[in-house]
C-alpha cells in the first residue's frame, strides 16, 4: 500500500483532475458558496429598481478578463431583466461590442426585450477616462447613433434620457481603473448609484470605495458572478466555473494529503529498519 502511494502513477492523477474540472462545467453540484456583504448589496440594490427604471451599462470586456467579467455581465443583465429594468450599454474597450451583441442575442428573446425600447447598444468611445467624463458631461451630444448606426433620436428608450441622473444606477464592467472613472466623473458630481462588477484583483483597491457608500455593490471575479447566480436563483457558468474550481483545489489538497502520509509512514519505516 504504501508503495502504491508513494509511486501513484501521474496519469492517475491527470485524469482524476480532469474528470472533477469538467463534470461540474457540464452538470453543476451546487456546492456552498458563502456570500459576500459587497454582492449581497449589489443584488439588493438591483432587486429594488422599480420596474421601467434605466440602468446604464459601461462595458469594458475584453478576452483577457472575459472569463470574470463575462458571466457577471450575464448575470446581471437576466437579473434586470427579470425586473423590466430598461438598459442602456456602451463601451470603453474597443473589444467590449461583441460581448455587448452577444448578451442581448443570449437574453433579450426569453425576456421579449426590444431593441431601442427596451434596450439600446450605443458604439465604442476611445478615450479611457476623457470619454467616461462626456457621458457624466452630456451622454446626449456623445451619442448620435447606435452600434448599428442608426439614429437614436426618436427612439422611445433614449427619448426619456437628457442626462446621465436620468439614470437609476450606472454599472461599470471593467478589470482596469474606469469604475475610478465613474465615481470621479458620474456619482460624485451628479450622485447616481454606483456599482463595480471587476476582476479578482482589483477588489482591494475597490473594496474602499464600497465601505465609504460611494459604490453601492461590487461583484469581484468568478466568485462574484457566482454568488449573483445563487441569489438570483439561476444558477449558471459562474457556479459551474466555481464548483469545477473547488473540486479541483479539493483534488490538490488530497494529493498533498495523501503525499505527506507516505512519506512519513516511509521514513517510519526506514528508522524501524
Amino acid at each position: 500500500m504504501l508503495n502504491t502511494l508513494m509511486n501513484l502513477d501521474r496519469r492517475i492523477i491527470y485524469v482524476v483532475l480532469l474528470v472533477v474540472l469538467f463534470v461540474p462545467l457540464y452538470k453543476p453540484i451546487g456546492l456552498p458558496l458563502p456570500i459576500t456583504r459587497e454582492s449581497k448589496a449589489t443584488y439588493e440594490f438591483i432587486d429594488k429598481l422599480p420596474a421601467d427604471s434605466v440602468v446604464l451599462v459601461v462595458n469594458s470586456t475584453g478576452p483577457g478578463v472575459e472569463a470574470e467579467l463575462y458571466p457577471q455581465t450575464l448575470t446581471l443583465a437576466r437579473h434586470l431583466m427579470s425586473k423590466k429594468v430598461k438598459i442602456v450599454i456602451c463601451s470603453l474597450a474597443v473589444e467590449a461590442p461583441r460581448y455587448n451583441t452577444k448578451l442581448f442575442e443570449r437574453w433579450a428573446g426569453e425576456y421579449k426585450y426590444e431593441n431601442s425600447k427596451d434596450y439600446i447598444i450605443l458604439p465604442y468611445k476611445a478615450g479611457g477616462e476623457t470619454a467616461m467624463a462626456a457621458i457624466g458631461r452630456d451622454i446626449v451630444s456623445l451619442y448620435t447613433t447606435d452600434d448599428n448606426n442608426k439614429p437614436l433620436a426618436g427612439m422611445p428608450l433614449w427619448s426619456r434620457i437628457k442626462s446621465v441622473k436620468d439614470f437609476a444606477c450606472v454599472i461599470d464592467i471593467s478589470g482596469g481603473e474606469s469604475q475610478r472613472w465613474m465615481l470621479g466623473h458620474i456619482q460624485a458630481p451628479h450622485k447616481v448609484p454606483s456599482i463595480a462588477a471587476i476582476t479578482a484583483v482589483i477588489l482591494a483597491v475597490t473594496q474602499p470605495y464600497f465601505s465609504s457608500g460611494q459604490l453601492v455593490g461590487i461583484l469581484s471575479g468568478l466568485n462574484g458572478a457566482a454568488e449573483y447566480e445563487v441569489q438570483t436563483k439561476t444558477p449558471g457558468p459562474a457556479a459551474a466555473g466555481m464548483d469545477a474550481q473547488s473540486l479541483g483545489h479539493m483534488w490538490i489538497v488530497v494529493l498533498v494529503l495523501i503525499g505527506n502520509i507516505a512519506y512519513i509512514a516511509s521514513r517510519s519505516q526506514t528508522k524501524k529498519k
